[in-house]
């Protein structure tokens, strides 16, 4: 693919796009480079590329890290349309083969990522080897952006969405529980919500379900906790409270190995209405792909193997996993 290359040096092709949309994601270098598997100076090079074909710098030094010029923001959002679009070509095409080729990219957060969907994914790996999986595992305000710009097929998340981008379905139902030292003085007790008010809260980063479900409960009652320590996961959060750092409000499908082996102890408080549910996410009107299709099925406990196009292929399809910054 190239353009009127009078006075603009080079081409401008899908890998060096690849190159510039992993930069301006991580804002660094050398981890953009990790996630693609490449060299930094190599890396480095196709940005350099992308910035003498459009003759105007893309990035800009701030610290250790970098950041989007206003003309990098331009060529950001154009990126995203081109990649998203190639991707959906590739996907198009491995439908014509059925469910032995093809490639589906599911995003999840912490909570879903970490605890739910292997299963699923070790469902799908069982009917169809061929399909290879990229997950990404991140918050939920992340998963979304990510969804919505059509860089993952699906997104599992945390909480519901009002968003007229994405077309929402629920996953199953879900409840955070509140965690304590196995010494601690709620350990095993049952208090009112303003018993909280004088304990420490380890809490998840913003942007995540988990915290905002936490903050909306607790404000809801009229709580108001100190926060302190706030992390990036809910294995964090687990060993912060096993540490005795404080208490936190976790997904019971996180803690139930902790609770029986005694390292964490659970406790109840009355009246604090903790549920929620996981929702699927998917960008608004587009066409589910054959692999996308089977894997909702699985996702809605269908076990759908009707397509007929499943089966071993010649060879198993490589999956990655990528938890994002």
């Amino acid at each position: 693919m190239t353009g009127d290359t009078t006075g603009r040096p080079g081409w401008l092709d899908l890998n060096k796009l690849r190159a510039f949309a992993a930069v301006a994601e991580h804002e660094h270098f050398s981890r953009a480079a990790v996630a693609l598997t490449i060299s930094q100076p190599a890396l480095s090079a196709q940005v350099r590329d992308l910035e003498r074909y459009y003759g105007t710098p893309l990035f800009e030094r701030v610290g250790r890290g970098v950041r989007l010029t206003d003309a990098g923001r331009l060529v950001q959002s154009y990126a995203r349309r081109v990649l998203a679009l190639t991707g959906e070509l590739d996907d198009t095409m491995a439908d014509l083969r059925g469910l032995r080729r093809g490639c589906l990219r599911v995003g999840a957060s912490t909570t879903i990522g970490d605890y739910l969907l292997p299963a699923v994914l070790a469902a799908f790996r069982r009917h169809y080897p061929g399909v290879g999986i990229v997950v990404e595992i991140a918050n939920t305000r992340q998963i979304v952006d990510r969804v919505r710009h059509g860089e993952l097929h699906l997104g599992l998340i945390g909480e519901p969405l009002d968003d007229a981008d994405l077309d929402v379905e629920p996953y199953r139902d879900d409840a955070l529980v509140l965690v304590v030292p196995p010494a601690h003085a709620l350990a095993g007790a049952t208090v009112s919500p303003q018993a909280l008010s004088a304990e420490v809260l380890i809490a998840r980063e913003r942007g995540s379900a988990t915290r905002d479900v936490t903050e909306q409960a607790l404000a809801t009652a009229g709580v108001r906790m100190e926060i302190g320590m706030e992390v990036g996961s809910t294995e964090a959060v687990k060993g912060a409270v096993a540490a005795g750092l404080g208490i936190a409000f976790v997904s019971a499908c996180a803690v139930d190995h902790e609770v029986s082996a005694g390292r964490l102890a659970q406790a109840w408080v009355s009246g604090l209405d903790m549920r929620r549910q996981f929702q699927i996410a998917r960008q608004h009107g587009r066409r589910l792909t054959r692999a996308e299709r089977a894997f909702m099925s699985l996702l809605r406990g269908e076990d759908d193997n009707s397509d007929g196009h499943g089966g071993p292929a010649n060879d198993a399809a490589h999956d990655v996993i990528r938890r994002l910054p």
